[in-house]
């Protein structure tokens, strides 16, 4: 179960960047998505959004990615997990 805080968005900001994506917040009339500028991954947020708006619309762009876990830390790697709702062997 993940808690919707700032932590948990900083965390998961993170976890981006290990996967090569820039990740940005904006104000504007948006929805959170992905883009790819000129071969250069970034994710958009919108800062108008709720904490758990932000994270959630984080959450649905990773299950979009098809994203290699090998080269990420053990603490990304089990974030991941758990943000994609696998079991981690620690469970």
């Amino acid at each position: 179960m993940i808690t919707y805080t700032p932590n948990t968005f900083k965390k998961i900001e993170l976890l981006f960047k290990d996967l090569g994506y820039q990740v940005r917040s904006g104000k504007g009339g948006f929805n959170t998505g992905y883009c790819l500028l000129e071969k250069k991954k970034v994710v958009v947020v919108n800062s108008f959004h709720s904490i758990d708006a932000r994270i959630n619309g984080l959450i649905d762009v990773l299950q979009l990615l098809e994203v290699d876990t090998t080269h990420l830390t053990d603490e990304h790697q089990k974030l991941y997990k758990q943000l994609m709702g696998k079991k981690t062997t620690d469970e």
